[in-house]
């Protein structure tokens, strides 16, 4: 895994394209264009994104109302009895109004189904795991 991080040799970037085949189930070429892709990420570790302009806004607004979750309590049945965790349910939208004045965003109909969309996607990788 340390190949697919950082700078690298050409012994690591064929260990990266192994990794990232089992990693991810992905093919071979695949692979090494992600590893390819990888050359140009920032060496902190960072990742940069491009987001079309359009979706800057709604972008923006998710990242400011990461900390404004719903959270519920779950009981899963563990070797010695139940194990308590949160999940998220959901953004607290009443926090989104708030929010998006502190940032500078007028949420209309659009930002607001973008964020629903974003919201779900985190929703579901959570659910994954």
């Amino acid at each position: 895994m340390r190949a697919l991080m950082g700078s690298r040799t050409a012994a690591d970037d064929s260990q990266a394209i192994e990794d990232a085949m089992a990693l991810m189930a992905i093919s071979r070429d695949e692979a090494t264009e992600w590893v390819r892709g990888q050359a140009d990420a920032p060496a902190d570790g960072s990742v940069v994104l491009e987001v079309a302009q359009a979706l800057r806004p709604a972008v923006r607004l998710f990242c400011a109302m990461i900390s404004q979750w719903r959270m519920s309590i779950v009981a899963v049945e563990g070797p010695a009895g139940p194990i308590f965790a949160t999940r998220r349910t959901g953004f607290d939208l009443s926090a989104l109004d708030v929010v998006a004045g502190w940032i500078g965003v007028s949420p209309d109909r659009q930002i607001f189904e973008d964020l629903r969309v974003m919201e779900a996607e985190a929703l579901a990788i959570e659910a994954e795991r």
